[in-house]
């Protein structure tokens, strides 16, 4: 897993933007509606497996403002 802390904020956006440029799916973009969850699973399950998702905040997550 990489350590996006030793990141520098460039390095960061850079691997952010090409995830972004070379895995969102074309058939998700500039969607006109919400789109239910097993119309996006295949997309949850690549953030998921680059751990990007966030399938529950802390109790205290709310206190952060």
């Amino acid at each position: 897993m990489i350590d996006y802390n030793a990141m520098s904020d460039a390095d960061f956006r850079r691997e952010v933007r090409q995830f972004f440029e070379t895995e969102y799916p074309e058939e998700l973009r500039n969607l006109s509606h919400r789109p239910k969850f097993a119309e996006i699973e295949h997309w949850h399950r690549k953030l998921h497996a680059k751990g990007w998702v966030a399938p529950a905040w802390p109790a205290d997550a709310a206190a952060w403002g």
